[in-house]
C-alpha cells in the first residue's frame, strides 16, 4: 500500500486573531517561505510554544 494523491488527506487548523492577520501575506492561501509561522515572526510573534492534536483513523478497505 502507498499514497493515494486522490483519496489521502492532512487537514491543519490555525486561529489566529483577524485584527492582526488582515491585509497580510497570512490571507493569502500559500503563505511563502516557512508558511504561516514564518509570516507571524515577521510580523513580530515569536513562537515560544506549539500544541498540537493529531487523530487517525483506519482507512476504508473498498
Amino acid at each position: 500500500m502507498g499514497v493515494h494523491p486522490e483519496r489521502d488527506l492532512r487537514i491543519a487548523s490555525t486561529y489566529l486573531r483577524w485584527d492582526e492577520e488582515q491585509g497580510t501575506a497570512l490571507t493569502q492561501p500559500r503563505t511563502g517561505p516557512r508558511g504561516i509561522y514564518g509570516r507571524l515572526e515577521e510580523l513580530g510573534h515569536v513562537m515560544t510554544r506549539v500544541r498540537d492534536e493529531i487523530s487517525a483513523r483506519i482507512p476504508h478497505t473498498n
